[in-house]
């Protein structure tokens, strides 16, 4: 056996600097970078078996020489490169490639024209682009083929993320390659590169049922590049009819499969693992019809230049039935019973649970908080961009242009501004959230970034303004008030006195609440049924598997066990303010009254969980009688879900029946006109009578008939007297 040969200082294409070494019956490369364990050294080396050598090439780029090594067979790649050879020992390495492994060592010459234009070709996993030379014709009007010459760019497509039609022009193509997070900060990446194919000079433009050159070239690329291609089954999936991406926009298909999920647009598809999502999220919207569905992702998709870090996927709360590709004993022996073939329910609590389940992550839902109108979320705007921002127990979420996550522990400060935005200054605040230095150093250049949410309404400053003095965040503005340990701190505007003080008992600091889908179906019905067997928001809040791993009731534990509920003490009276509205709402105290539910209105369709639950509540009281509303719930579910084929069609006959008596109902229903409700909120002031000219005055009094009688007089002696003056002399 030969000797190892060894080069230094030799770089991996895509990778770091390191030591090549021809061993005999194998090629070693070992990075520079190596880690302590096993596995960090297998990361970071690369043995490419002399056996699967078949090709080498060299050629010299700028003072270092550069070699290609193609490759067949099981467990290697199909090419290797490498640079930094000095151009010395081109003989060297010929003759230690001849010699050890039997290979050839061609030399390789690369175009220097600088030309951008050339002829392309798919060749063994590689784009092969080459300069073109366009011979000189000999005679008027004779055609020729354009011929190629020396390579100008090779660009392995296995490297290659996305391959798409940018925009509306079908003459071009990007090609997209993904970011690395190993290489240093500040090190410039190639993450696209954009062709423009010109057309076939015989086709028709008009023409938009056949594929152009370019539609060609990109469809061979995604063939090779094997973007398309998943392995595995998928395990369930969801039509872009039931949804729509807000971030980024468009409808995509989701294919949920064993350690990845896809998602396939028109023009873009992604593949994204289960390890890059950071947290999932389910958030109520406004209307009470749609469901915001977010997905937080450690390493951001791209579309062109924009990256999106969130996605942000809007669906109904409609029931819908969701299959999984998987048979009852494995869905039993892999998810432990959490999935079934068939799922019914709500089409948003499904997508959540089947995420939750698949991609074994948590879905996070809205805690305590509620704004004016007793909604998880206050409508505001990051810069131009309107939205909605929830304040979470451990976060807060602005969704959905652009989709922030800021967490609270991130959060150096936090400051309630008069709104900025000129007309209504009065009637809404901003509030601005400041993040540490730490934090914000890394994408900010060393400066502190700040989020400002503005236009929100003043009625939710008593809400957020409490929920962040219970999380403990500091407050900037608080007028004179520390940030040390001490009772409830006073709002800046005092708005306490007119919304409502703080909660006596505060709040805890809680994990967020992860999702449970009994109780979201609990909760779907609790807020529209009278019943007993209705569940409140508070009981809702409280309803969590012990699974998830959320530490709430145990935070509620501690902060409750001895505490004694703090008694509001007496605001003093402040000083007038030149804003006679605020005078006028602080003389006059109201509280925005809930809209009063209509008692004519025809009763929610039930689903078939809610009408299992109201039926054998009581028999499950009887059975555990010690057992708390929390425990009575989780048996309910667990019996539920229990429930043969033939009995389960039973309770889906059912919740058929009783959608359809719903819509039957709603069909003839005429709800009442605004103008009955009491909400003094939304009651429009009456304008001022006109006074009519030919009414009776009224009667002076003696001060005015004194007043008529020496305004003259006392005028010429003090000639040089105001108005108000005058009428202080006189009553004087």
């Amino acid at each position: 056996m030969s000797d190892p040969v060894v080069w230094k200082h030799i770089g991996l294409h895509s990778d770091a600097v390191g030591t090549f070494v021809c061993e005999g019956n194998r090629i070693v490369w070992k990075s520079a970078i190596s880690g302590g364990s096993d596995d960090a050294v297998m990361s970071t080396t690369r043995i490419i078996p002399g056996k699967t050598l078949k090709k080498a090439s060299w050629a010299v780029i700028g003072k270092s020489g550069h070699l290609r090594l193609q490759c067949t067979g099981e467990g290697v790649k199909h090419e290797y490169r490498f640079d930094g050879f000095p151009l010395k020992d081109f003989e060297l390495l010929q003759s230690t490639l001849k010699d050890q492994y039997s290979l050839q060592l061609n030399t390789l010459t690369l175009s220097a024209a600088g030309a951008q234009y050339g002829l392309t070709n798919v060749a063994r996993k590689n784009l092969i682009f080459r300069h073109c030379v366009l011979d000189e014709m000999n005679e008027e009007g004779q055609e020729f083929e354009p011929r190629a010459e020396e390579e100008m760019m090779s660009l392995d497509l296995a490297e290659v993320s996305q391959c798409v039609l940018p925009g509306n022009n079908r003459n071009e193509i990007e090609v997209q390659f993904p970011e690395s997070d190993t290489i240093e900060a500040g090190t410039d990446q190639l993450v696209s590169i954009r062709m423009y194919i010109p057309p076939d000079p015989d086709t028709d433009p008009q023409d938009k049922e056949s594929s152009t050159a370019a539609e060609i070239l990109q469809q061979e690329i995604m063939a090779t590049a094997n973007i398309r291609k998943t392995t595995g089954d998928v395990l369930v999936s969801f039509p872009q009819e039931q949804g729509t991406f807000l971030t980024p926009r468009g409808r995509y298909a989701i294919e949920l499969y064993d350690l990845s999920l896809r998602m396939r647009g028109q023009k873009y598809d992604y593949k994204i693992k289960y390890d890059d999502i950071n947290r999932l999220f389910l958030l109520p919207k406004p209307d009470e019809v749609h469901m915001a569905f977010v997905i937080a992702l450690d390493k951001p998709i791209r579309q062109g230049q924009q990256r999106y870090p969130c996605l942000v996927l809007q669906v109904s709360k409609e029931q819908d039935e969701v299959t999984i590709n998987m048979d009852p004993e494995t869905l039993e022996k892999e998810y432990k019973g959490e999935l079934q073939p068939i799922m019914r329910g709500s089409l948003s609590n499904l997508i959540a649970k089947t995420f939750k389940t698949i991609a074994g992550k948590k879905v996070f839902i809205p805690g305590k908080f509620a704004n004016a109108n007793q909604q998880a979320c206050v409508k505001c705007a990051v810069r131009a961009n309107e939205g909605l921002l929830y304040p979470l127990e451990k976060q807060f979420v602005f969704i959905h242009k652009p989709a922030i996550l800021v967490r609270f522990n991130e959060i150096e400060s936090v400051e309630f501004q008069r709104y900025a935005g000129g007309q209504g200054s009065t009637r809404n605040f901003d509030l601005s959230v400041n993040l540490k230095q730490s934090v914000a150093g890394a994408g900010a250049g060393g400066q502190v970034r700040e989020y400002t949410f503005s236009g929100i309404d003043r009625t939710d400053y008593a809400g957020l303004y409490n929920f962040l003095s219970g999380k403990k965040i500091p407050i900037k503005n608080l007028e004179g008030i520390g940030m040390e340990e001490r009772g409830p701190a006073v709002p800046v505007y005092n708005e306490d006195e007119i919304y409502g003080g703080p909660d006596p008992g505060g709040e805890e600091s809680s994990e967020d609440e992860d999702f449970d889908e009994a109780a979201a179906q609990e909760e779907e019905q609790g807020g529209s049924d009278d019943s007993e067997d209705s569940m409140d928001d508070d009981e809702l809040g409280s309803e969590i598997d012990d699974e998830l791993d959320s530490d709430l009731e145990d935070m509620r534990e501690k902060a409750g066990g001895g505490k004694k509920k703090a008694t509001k003490k007496k605001k003093p009276p402040k000083e007038d303010d030149d804003d006679d509205d605020d005078d006028d709402e602080e003389k006059s105290p109201k509280k925005r009254k809930k809209k009063a539910k209509d008692p004519n209105a025809p009763k929610k369709a039930q689903t078939a969980y809610i009408l299992y639950a109201s039926k054998m509540r009581s028999t499950v009281k009887e059975d555990n009688p010690d057992a708390s509303f929390g425990e009575l719930t989780k048996i309910v579910s667990e019996r539920f879900k229990a429930l043969s084929d033939e009995e389960r069609k039973k309770w889906d006959d059912r919740a058929d029946a009783d959608k359809q008596r719903y819509k039957t109902e709603m069909a003839s229903y005429d709800p009442p006109d605004d103008s009955d409700d009491d909400s003094d909120g939304d009651a429009k002031p009456k304008k001022k009578a006109k006074k009519d000219p030919n009414a009776p005055k009224r009667g002076k009094s003696a001060y005015m008939f004194f007043a008529d009688a020496n305004r003259d007089s006392i005028k010429a002696n003090n000639a040089d007297a105001s108005f108000g003056e005058l009428g202080k002399l006189m009553g004087a």
